[in-house]
């Protein structure tokens, strides 16, 4: 993490709440994240699930270099695959659909679906990831799940709604 990321992540300690289960992605950055926030709970799994969507060969190179390679010329902005970083059905090379993203996802859809009213549980994952869960959850439609933005260590409330899914709290 970053300075900024520390500090972001010891700002979620202001969160006074004890979680019947923390689900974190096995990333280093999520794991740090989870470690710096002191965030308190009774079960703790580490899931790859919940890990960044994959942008395949695309991982650390710079938005220019990859519109000025010619390698990648389908990927640019007038190319058959211009609409991979916004796309269910597309994708950058070697990388991952939205709709990948989801199926591994239902793992951890189903903890979720299975809390029990009045248990609490934390999700620490990735931008991506968090629009693909709020999707999967009915609380978002695939219209809108591109327009929403997810800040770094945003805390998202969610609260079950019995028989009736689950609604965002503000």
């Amino acid at each position: 993490l970053s300075q900024r990321g520390m500090e972001q992540a010891k700002s979620l300690s202001s969160i006074n709440t004890e979680f019947n289960m923390a689900l974190v992605s096995d990333s280093i950055r999520s794991k740090e994240t989870f470690y710096l926030s002191n965030l308190v709970s009774k079960k703790v799994l580490f899931l790859k699930e919940l890990r960044e969507r994959s942008l395949g060969d695309f991982e650390g190179k710079k938005v220019n270099a990859i519109f000025s390679d010619i390698i990648y010329k389908e990927y640019w902005p007038d190319g058959l695959y211009k609409y991979f970083r916004t796309s269910f059905t597309q994708s950058a090379p070697n990388g991952e659909r939205y709709n990948v993203v989801c199926c591994r996802l239902e793992l951890v859809v189903n903890k979720i679906e299975n809390m029990r009213e009045n248990e609490k549980i934390l999700i620490i994952s990735h931008y991506h990831t968090i629009r693909c869960l709020l999707y999967l959850l009915g609380l978002v439609d695939v219209d809108s799940i591109l327009k929403i933005n997810v800040s770094n260590c945003e805390v998202i409330k969610l609260v079950s709604k019995i028989n009736n899914g689950f609604k965002i709290l503000n």
